[in-house]
């Protein structure tokens, strides 16, 4: 009996290990992970030149490939009280393999002294009906993470 036990112990072992990562559920996961801001060159003591990287990357297990006009990155500004993006960059794309990056960068002028800073949004956008065009590869499985907000008075801190 104990003979047969080890048996299907070590038959388990082999199979548990012999599953592969592959199996796993495809996951497609475009996430708006960062802005990244460095000062460029300083004008007076409150002026100079920032430079915003904003980063997307594909977070899950499986490459997005899609159709031409059915997603894009966009970096916005966005006035303290407001409602209205100014629209910075932009970025169609079609493909972002698993683990990749699509990185926009801009330069803008910055001035600390203005009482209330902008926020500068990177959000990732689709064709409303993406989810219905029987294109599993386009399929972003978690919504909650395609934007990303950077306060302008985290930019202050350069100065």
């Amino acid at each position: 009996m104990r003979t047969i036990k080890i048996f299907s112990i070590v038959i388990l072992s082999f199979f548990l290990s012999s599953c592969d990562k592959d199996d796993d559920p495809q996951t497609i996961d475009l996430e708006a992970t960062t802005i990244d801001y460095e000062l460029v060159v300083t004008t007076s003591p409150t002026t100079g030149e920032v430079r915003l990287t904003a980063i997307v990357t594909n977070i899950g297990n499986s490459n997005f490939n899609s159709s031409s006009g059915q997603q894009f990155i966009q970096l916005s500004r966005r006035e303290l009280g407001s409602t209205a993006e100014t629209v910075l960059e932009t970025n169609n794309f079609t493909v972002l393999n698993r683990g990749d990056e699509i990185t926009l960068v801009v330069v803008i002028n910055w001035n600390t002294a203005i009482e209330f800073q902008p926020e500068f949004i990177l959000r990732i956008s689709y064709d409303p009906d993406i989810l219905l065009d029987d294109n599993p590869n386009n399929d972003d499985t978690n919504s909650t993470n395609n934007s990303f907000v950077l306060s302008g008075f985290d930019i202050n801190g350069l100065f």
